[in-house]
């Protein structure tokens, strides 16, 4: 049983993704800060938004399958070469996200009971109660962009190059603003999104790897994936 994990390679990638996560952390707080949560309603409640709104839809939804199936091809690609570290590496993506966005996310959008932008005034801004069910005090965290943020983490992971990984997470905290456009959800929401669903990847993937070159060597051959070798910068 081969692995494909190098320690010293991977604490460079952490490192690269680490702080493309708090870049993109840093931008939607300057976004908080300087617009506020009254952002949805102010600018993009409009006409023109609504127009586009089925086209946002499809971009924001189909943006989630980008990780699922990359990560499934890295749980297939890891059978079929009979690489533990890289199967453990996929499956560990697909716990983080049934425990993260299925689990912590959900119980706090039932918790908090947040009102989606423009539905305050149903029954208050806040909702707070463990059996709320409606989605419409379902608005903080954003569960898109949690999920989005977990895949993008990973997949920089599998990335060769530094800047491609930096990049990763911050095209991801672009896609995520069209939780806003779509007037789904406040700035507040997508930053709490981008905190625990980067942060939450970043923690498992930092214990993954430590627990797996516990007992891999680095100088265990990397097996090729994506055009790079994956364990290699």
């Amino acid at each position: 049983m081969t692995s494909s994990l190098a320690a010293g390679d991977w604490r460079r990638r952490l490192a690269d993704i680490q702080s493309g996560w708090i870049w993109a952390v840093l931008a939607w707080w300057v976004v908080v800060l300087a617009w506020g949560d009254q952002l949805p309603i102010q600018c993009f409640d409009h006409y023109w938004s609504h127009a586009a709104n089925q086209g946002l839809k499809l971009l924001s939804d189909g943006s989630l399958w980008i990780g699922y199936l990359a990560m499934l091809a890295v749980l297939v690609r890891g059978y079929a070469l009979g690489d533990l570290a890289m199967r453990a590496y996929a499956w560990s993506y697909f716990a983080t996200q049934m425990i993260i966005s299925g689990g912590v996310v959900q119980l706090l959008k039932m918790t908090i009971g947040r009102a989606r932008p423009g539905l305050e005034d149903l029954n208050g801004a806040l909702h707070p109660d463990l059996l709320v069910a409606s989605p419409n005090f379902h608005s903080f965290p954003s569960g898109h962009t949690t999920d989005l943020m977990i895949s993008a983490v990973f997949i920089a992971g599998l990335l060769p190059r530094p800047e491609q990984r930096r990049c990763c997470l911050i095209i991801a905290a672009g896609l995520v603003a069209l939780r806003v456009l779509l007037v789904k959800h406040w700035p507040t929401d997508v930053l709490a999104g981008v905190v625990l669903g980067g942060g939450g990847a970043l923690l498992v993937i930092g214990l993954v790897i430590g627990a797996a070159t516990d007992v891999a060597r680095p100088e265990t051959a990397a097996v090729p994936l994506a055009g790079a070798e994956f364990g290699k910068v």
